[in-house]
């Protein structure tokens, strides 16, 4: 497994969901669906606040129109 780190730099200029949605080309309405939708379970939130640390989450996503 290799380690895949991305500096703190890139980090802090990656686009928020709700600007990614808002510059979605192809399937805002998509995206838009699942923020409104989208739900974490409280046991998973109560372990993740439990990790020692200070911890980033970047998702990794693309606006494309399948065929």
């Amino acid at each position: 497994m290799s380690d895949f780190k991305v500096s703190p730099d890139r980090f802090d200029r990656a686009a928020t969901l709700g600007a990614y949605i808002e510059g979605a080309q192809k399937n805002q309405d998509f995206w838009r669906g699942v923020r409104r939708l989208a739900r974490v379970d409280r046991a998973l939130q109560d372990r993740a606040a439990a990790v020692q640390g200070q911890w980033h989450l970047l998702a990794l996503s693309e606006d494309w129109l399948a065929r």
